[in-house]
């Protein structure tokens, strides 16, 4: 069993530094014919606050972190572990989102919008893999 960590400031901004977390747990590259074979569960839990505060007064920087984060690093996990657990007997991926993406939030902005979207992308890779033994939650 592993914990994927990836380094402090690295995070998981890009598909080489998803990569690079899974070397420094595993000592194997992640891969369709990886050789320990299989990934049995993976839980996407990255996320990012970022600022409380009126959609129209976050930083654009600070927005695009958020963005970054809460949607596409748990994007680049789904597309690196993909092959991974579907090798498994019994392959398992969980998703951790929030309330805040269900209603009105004020000053949640970013934060809200992305486990909207976190919720959304989840559902259509359950979608898309109804008809093999993965199975996908939030």
């Amino acid at each position: 069993m592993w914990c994927l960590s990836p380094a402090p400031g690295a995070g998981l901004k890009t598909s080489t530094t998803v990569s690079a977390a899974f070397m420094a747990t595993t000592g194997r590259r992640p891969c369709s014919n990886w050789t320990f074979g299989r990934l049995d569960i993976l839980v996407g839990n990255a996320a990012l606050l970022g600022e409380m505060a009126p959609i129209n007064h976050i930083d654009a920087a600070v927005w695009s972190d958020v963005v970054d984060v809460n949607l596409n690093a748990n994007w680049r996990l789904i597309r690196t572990t993909d092959p991974l657990l579907r090798q498994s007997d019994a392959g398992r991926a969980i998703f951790v989102t929030s309330g805040a993406a269900r209603g009105k939030r004020p000053y949640w902005g970013a934060y809200a919008v992305t486990k909207a979207a976190l919720e959304m992308m989840v559902n259509c890779w359950a979608a898309e893999t109804e008809e093999t033994r993965l199975k996908i939650n939030l």
